[in-house]
């Protein structure tokens, strides 16, 4: 759940501004609000729709139980009431009591990505084992990214600046990176030495109309595993400047809450 609160879009964004001097900079606490809004935008009515596709004759008693123990994600904005946009769902995943009244009634099935798994995991270890080196299995992949922005989310005439993922080209797993297109003529990509690779565009909203921003590339993926054994995993050595650099807080973003700290030792308790 914290990790929702404070996951910030790394590759979309889309923000309004004016080249007017007297436009309202940019505010985290303001961006942070918005985007609960966004995702916490169902009614309890609405939530209970779901659960009673399982569970016809939920009571609010019950509703207050799963709120009260975290399993069922809400939380007050504007005075009022609101839950996560996937909470219903969500109670089925976290909740072991209702997580078996579904699968009693609908079963299991593995996903769409499960189901590639159980045959692209085996083939790639098989293929490590037989050649010998840990990055095998290439594919050409070709992708096009689209981003959709809707009619009259953003006054008309104002810009809308977007950020889309593009493949970084010094990762070894994704080789031989082409870029396509791009729906709009001016574009940038994100410096090599920026974590995050990105292809920034922007493009003014229109009345009436959504604005739609898409990408084009091909990059070859590659599969990847190594056969670690228990005595390959040595200690860390938290003296090192990259130890110190991936296991800090980064605020806004990642913050040791007590809470965090807590559940972190429970989790690692007798570990070295």
């Amino acid at each position: 759940m914290r990790k929702l609160l404070y996951t910030v879009a790394l590759f979309v964004m889309a923000s309004a501004c004016s080249t007017k001097p007297e436009s309202k900079p940019y505010n985290w606490e303001d961006d942070l609000y918005q985007r609960l809004l966004t995702d916490f935008c169902m009614t309890e009515s609405q939530v209970k729709d779901y659960i009673r596709k399982y569970i016809p004759d939920v009571t609010d008693e019950q509703m207050r139980q799963w709120e009260a123990s975290k399993a069922l994600e809400c939380m007050m904005l504007d005075g009022e009431k609101r839950y996560f946009r996937n909470a219903g769902p969500n109670l089925f995943r976290v909740d072991s009591t209702c997580y078996d009244i579904k699968i009693a009634k609908e079963g299991t099935s593995p996903s769409g990505s499960e189901k590639v798994n159980m045959e692209n995991l085996p083939e790639i270890i098989s293929a490590v084992k037989k050649e010998g080196k840990a990055i095998v299995a290439p594919k050409r992949m070709r992708v096009t990214y689209t981003l959709t922005v809707d009619t009259n989310a953003v006054p008309a005439g104002k810009i809308i600046r977007c950020w889309l993922p593009y493949p970084r080209q010094d990762q070894a797993r994704q080789q031989d990176v082409k870029f396509i297109s791009a729906s709009e003529p001016q574009y940038t990509f994100s410096s090599p030495e920026c974590r995050h690779s990105t292809l920034y565009m922007e493009k003014r909203a229109v009345e009436g109309e959504p604005t739609v921003f898409s990408e084009t590339f091909e990059f070859t993926a590659n599969g990847e595993w190594h056969n670690l054994k228990p005595e390959d995993v040595q200690p860390y050595d938290t003296t090192t400047a990259l130890y110190k650099e991936y296991t800090a807080e980064r605020e806004k973003h990642i913050v040791f809450s007590p809470r965090l700290r807590e559940v972190a030792a429970k989790l690692t308790a007798g570990e070295t």
